[in-house]
């Protein structure tokens, strides 16, 4: 059967994609695979029934190589916690220091704790202090004014800066315009200071990626998350928490607690509500995407893989996770691997595995037409599927689709006639795998090897249908061999063949292929390998040879055009130049290269070798690389290493630099190396 009996309708480009619906599927140039995504897999915790049953924390912070600071209220100490190695250790030589110690924040230099001292019944006095990682000596200290407190530290990683979010709300009036966080330099005073007047119970604060800072204001029906940032210190709301309420977006009991801000700028925000004893635990932890426009509803993500009340969010420079509950006594961890994403992701604990749909509609034109077949190009790794589904009508989508074909690579057509063929595949993988479906093509209309056989064999249905579905593994198999004999001139068409097959043509062609060589280098050459053949051994063929590896066509010195019988005294003068630039060996040739012709010594010897292959025989052939600049009797060439403009330059009202000045500098003359301008590192100039 050949090819060209059938009609054929074909998707294997992106914009073919496009043209369908697709749910949870990447379309690119290679076809349909699975969404991936970053999701957080459970790590590890630290729970009251081992570690943490020694220790009342009450913050943590996270430090470098998933090092956990604890701080510790009722012993005043500070608890630091390998979460890889899962051990503990004590900081305990500070709590003569400590009076009630409330938050602490880490940054590579320097730990911070802040402190409160009760000064009387009704006053208390804030004091943080700046600890060196390693000694725990304090680096400095700063008071805060009576009554002010601190709600929480977060610390800059590399600089060291600290953002202290305060909280006045319990002050007398002159303190009214306390600012809501202060900032302070490691090593000087408060530096700068932002203020909002309307947040009224701030509880956390987060450092973004491009030194943003995010305060939320957990106030009853009010909650928001504000930024600000060094050019808008009054802040701006990001998140409105009474406006997603309404909006359905978020659950309407929902009482945010936590807040931390990822590598991408995405905000990270638990809950706290309480839930009655029996209860499902329904809170989580939500994500916001850094890329909502001011105006525009955040459309937040769920986190699954978290259940519970939420104390502190944070995270490290690897991206993990670590979540502490206070309610629970407990500290998970959470690391962000890269895998395939179900289709809902905000089910928790759903068992569903990664997939991803697509459907469309193909349309023949021709009415209560039968098709004949599908034919999937499909990566399809073990644990992966690809399910097809179809239904075909001469109107409207009408009816159900029929039962899934699971990895059909090559399947009949059996169920009904009509013009439209509706399509639905579904894609199914793993976390780590997905199948890749890189073109569909479907046939029509509907001819088998069961028309070459007598009429007796299709008179009874059934045994017709068997008979037909026999014969198509064998059509198939034919099939597939007369497509590739019908594809054979692609594989002598240089723009068009391939990987191991345009190595073979080159082969076949006897050009010397050079490892270095790109693959766009060798299309070049194996498609010009005919008429670089009419000029092998000869000037224009090694110029054209070059030509096409370089981009540039070099120039090309030979001895004797130099040579004249009848030279008069600066003929003479002129040959003995040339002779001390190109030698007086009238078998050798001289290739000449302009400055930007090569990048590294590496192309070089590969040009090099191209020239042993292509020169004439019983000659030498060298490669002079030229330098950027005009220097008379030394390699200068007019349109290829060197231009001549208009005068320009002035001194002054009415100087100009003469023909004969040069302006340089003494190690210039003494051919000093000058990096990019007269040498280049690897061709004639090394390092040691």
């Amino acid at each position: 059967m050949k090819s060209k009996e059938f009609k054929f309708l074909t998707l294997n480009t992106k914009a073919d994609w496009h043209k369908g619906e697709s749910e949870n599927l990447h379309i690119s140039e290679e076809g349909l695979l699975i969404k991936s995504g970053f999701q957080f897999i459970y790590e590890s915790a630290i729970s009251s029934d081992n570690l943490l049953s020694e220790l009342e924390a009450i913050d943590l912070a996270v430090g470098d190589a998933a090092q956990l600071y604890l701080l510790d209220e009722k012993n005043r100490w500070i608890w630091l916690f390998d979460s890889q190695r899962k051990q503990l250790r004590s900081i305990d030589f500070l709590e003569n220091l400590f009076s009630r110690p409330t938050n602490i924040a880490f940054s590579r230099s320097t730990i911070y704790v802040s402190d409160e001292l009760q000064l009387s019944e009704d006053t208390f006095e804030t004091r943080i202090y700046g600890f060196t990682g390693s000694t725990w000596q304090i680096r400095w200290d700063t008071t805060l004014p009576i009554g002010v407190k601190v709600v929480d530290l977060a610390a800059n990683a590399a600089d060291g800066i600290l953002y202290a979010l305060l909280d006045t709300s319990d002050e007398t009036s002159f303190l009214q315009h306390q600012p809501i966080i202060a900032k302070y330099h490691p090593s000087e005073e408060q530096t700068q200071s932002f203020y909002r007047g309307d947040i009224q119970k701030p509880t956390a604060i987060a450092l973004a990626p491009d030194n943003s800072v995010y305060v939320l204001d957990s106030q009853p029906y009010c909650e928001k998350v504000v930024k600000f940032t060094t050019e808008y210190p009054l802040g701006n709301t990001v998140i409105d928490f009474t406006r997603m309420r309404n909006a359905g977006v978020l659950p309407q009991d929902i009482k945010p607690s936590g807040l931390a801000v990822d590598s991408e700028g995405s905000l990270y925000i638990g809950e706290s509500r309480s839930l009655p004893r029996g209860e499902e635990d329904t809170r989580f932890i939500w994500q916001f995407c850094a890329s909502q426009q001011n105006n525009e509803l955040p459309q937040p993500k769920l986190i699954p893989q978290y259940r519970g009340a939420v104390t502190k969010l944070a995270i490290d420079k690897y991206g993990r996770l670590f979540v502490f509950n206070a309610e629970a006594r407990v500290v998970k961890g959470f690391k962000k691997l890269k895998q395939f994403l179900k289709w809902h992701q905000s089910l928790p604990n759903s068992k569903e595995l990664p997939c991803g749909v697509f459907s469309t509609v193909l349309d023949c034109a021709t009415p209560n037409q039968q098709w004949h077949k599908f034919v999937l190009d499909a990566e399809i790794p073990s644990d992966t599927q690809i399910q097809l589904s179809y239904l075909i009508t001469d109107d409207d989508y009408d009816g159900e689709l029929t039962k899934p074909l699971i990895n059909p690579k090559d399947a009949l057509i059996r169920h009904g006639k009509g013009r439209y063929l509706h399509l639905k595949i579904k894609l199914i993988g793993t976390t780590t795998q997905t199948p890749k479906l890189k073109s569909i093509r479907v046939y029509f209309p509907r001819l088998s090897y069961l028309r070459y056989l007598p009429a007796v064999y299709q008179e009874d249905e059934a045994s017709r249908d068997f008979l037909e579905r026999f014969l198509s593994i064998f059509e198939t198999f034919f099939t597939n061999i007369e497509v590739t004999i019908d594809d054979i001139p692609r594989y002598f068409d240089a723009d068009v063949v391939g990987g191991d097959f345009l190595n073979w043509l080159s082969n076949w062609l006897a050009v010397a292929v050079d490892d270095n060589w790109t693959q766009q280098q060798l299309r070049d050459m194996v498609r010009n390998a005919s008429q670089l053949y009419k000029l092998r051994g000869t000037k224009e063929g090694v110029a054209a040879t070059i030509e096409l590896l370089t981009g540039d066509r070099p120039l090309i010195v030979e001895h004797f055009p130099q040579i004249n019988s009848n030279q008069s005294d600066q003929d003479n003068e002129v040959q003995n130049i040339v002779n001390n630039l190109y030698g007086d060996n009238p078998f050798r040739f001289w290739v000449l290269l302009n400055p930007l012709q090569v990048e590294n010594e590496i192309q070089l010897q590969a040009i090099q070798r191209v020239i042993e292959t292509d020169k004439p025989a019983f000659t030498e052939a060298r490669i002079k690389l030229l330098q950027p600049w005009i220097h008379l009797d030394r390699g200068t060439y007019l349109g290829f290493n060197s231009y001549v403009f208009e005068p320009s330059l002035r001194l002054d009202m009415g100087g100009a630099i003469s023909q004969g000045l040069v302006l340089s500098d003494i190690e210039e003359f003494n051919e000093s190396g000058q990096i990019e301008r007269r040498s280049r590192l690897g061709i004639d100039t090394l390092l040691n």
